[in-house]
């Protein structure tokens, strides 16, 4: 799951609903996260917003208000 107010991408364990993984990302992201599989290897591709975006930051968040670039970053998951 990603949010826009903190700017972190989490992954929960499905049956306990604890984070097991988290990563902060640049900007906030924006959409629904992509899982795919390659060669037997899993990934999830979230898109981050570029510009303000649609979920800018606000004034006394704590969160730097400098605009980063779109992008899309992907994340390999381990196998196993």
């Amino acid at each position: 799951m990603g949010t826009s107010s903190d700017r972190k991408l989490r992954a929960y364990d499905q049956d306990t609903g604890k984070v097991v993984w988290s990563v902060d990302v640049p900007s906030a992201i924006e959409g629904v996260p992509t899982v795919y599989e390659v060669g037997g290897r899993e990934y999830v591709v979230v898109c981050v917003a570029g510009g303000r975006g649609l979920f800018a930051p606000r004034e006394g968040t704590g969160i730097a208000a400098a605009p980063a670039a779109g992008q899309y970053m992907a994340f390999a998951l381990r196998s196993g």
